[in-house]
């Protein structure tokens, strides 16, 4: 590890520090949250030598990264588009377990930080987000709204099930609007394909983005999810994502990377205003890719 690509120890830890101080701002101390945990962590580490890391600082080190970039995430959007329901969720998410590996499957935490993340895909391609109880997330799109619906999947024994919950639950949605609307509905699937979300390492940064995405495939093939949702005529799309911390030599250089990973399971036609809808929503997907 002593070839580290990126400034772990000054960069990640001037945004951590920049993002503590937007917490204190919107009323949250973050030392007395996970970010603080992160932080002394990150400090403990830029006055360590490199070589004396130990195998579990190393582990630490990289699944630290991938709760900060998500936090981040989290953060461009909150603060492009003020929602106080999403300050509400933050303080909530941020009371949660540390790192997600040790995050147990009916933790509320990590299922807000979901709809927060997804949120920020949105809010930072512009759109209206609205958080209420009507669904996870309400999108107002141009000639309508989008209803997204938000599932973590921990369990390969429940995802079918998760599935059709889900299907029902976009279906009730459509109720609360005459507009035209539109459903989605989100899976996080890291800790299926990743099991308490282990490290993920490679030849090359490539060869680790492929692996992942050959998963998200795995998984879509392995199960039938899109049987729940192909009777509902205003699904856009199943929308597969995944959180991963990897590292992967380039150049005899370490390369620590969070990789955020999609792959759509498409529900709208080829033509017509769905299809529209749909090339609306996988620009928002793709943004940051």
């Amino acid at each position: 590890m002593e070839n580290i690509a990126i400034s772990v120890f000054g960069e990640r830890q001037e945004k951590l520090d920049s993002f503590a101080a937007w917490l204190k701002t919107v009323g949250i101390d973050a030392s007395k949250t996970r970010v603080g945990e992160y932080q002394r962590f990150i400090s403990y580490l830029s006055i360590k030598s490199r070589k004396d890391f130990s195998e579990e600082d190393s582990s630490r080190m990289v699944h630290t990264l991938r709760e900060v970039e998500e936090l981040l995430w989290i953060q461009k959007g909150l603060m492009s588009q003020k929602l106080s329901s999403g300050i509400d969720l933050l303080k909530k998410i941020l009371g949660g377990s540390p790192f997600a590996k040790d995050d147990s499957s009916n933790t509320p935490a990590r299922d807000f930080q979901l709809e927060l993340r997804i949120a920020s895909y949105f809010i930072q391609t512009g759109f209206a987000v609205d958080m209420n109880e009507d669904a996870d997330l309400e999108v107002a799109f141009p000639d309508g709204k989008l209803f997204v619906e938000c599932k973590r999947l921990k369990s390969p024994g429940k995802v079918l099930k998760r599935a059709k919950i889900a299907a029902q639950q976009l279906k009730n949605r459509y109720k609360s609007t005459n507009q035209q609307k539109y459903g989605l509905a989100v899976f996080d699937i890291s800790n299926i394909i990743m099991p308490n979300q282990g490290i993920t390492s490679g030849s090359s940064v490539n060869g680790v983005r492929d692996l992942i995405r050959a998963h998200l495939i795995d998984f879509s093939q392995k199960y039938d999810i899109t049987k729940h949702f192909m009777p509902d005529k205003k699904a856009l799309s199943i929308w597969l994502q995944s959180i991963v911390p990897t590292w992967a030599k380039e150049n005899n250089t370490t390369e620590i990377i969070t990789r955020f990973s999609s792959y759509h399971l498409v529900l709208a036609p080829e033509y017509g205003p769905k299809a529209k809808a749909f090339g609306i929503l996988k620009r928002v997907t793709d943004h940051g890719l």
